[in-house]
C-alpha cells in the first residue's frame, strides 16, 4: 500500500492522496510540534520541525513524515 496523506478538500471532506499538494484547496494534516500540535494547514509550510502525518499502511500504520 503506498503512503496516503491525511488531508481535506474545500468543502471539509476527509481526502487520502498519494502525493503532496503545495498549493491549492487541499490541506494536510500536520504536526507544528508541542506548542500547536495536529492542524490543518497548506503543505508549502512543511519545513524544519513541521511534519506531515501519514498512513503507510496495516503494517507501519500512522507516521510523521517530512516528504
Amino acid at each position: 500500500m503506498a503512503k496516503t496523506y491525511d488531508c481535506r478538500d474545500n468543502g471539509g471532506a476527509k481526502t487520502s492522496p498519494t502525493s503532496t499538494q503545495s498549493s491549492g484547496s487541499q490541506v494536510h494534516l500536520l504536526d507544528k510540534g508541542p506548542t500547536l500540535g495536529l492542524v490543518y494547514d497548506y503543505s508549502g509550510v512543511v519545513t524544519g520541525p513541521i511534519l506531515y502525518l501519514v498512513n503507510n499502511g496495516p503494517t507501519l500504520g500512522r507516521q510523521e513524515s517530512a516528504t
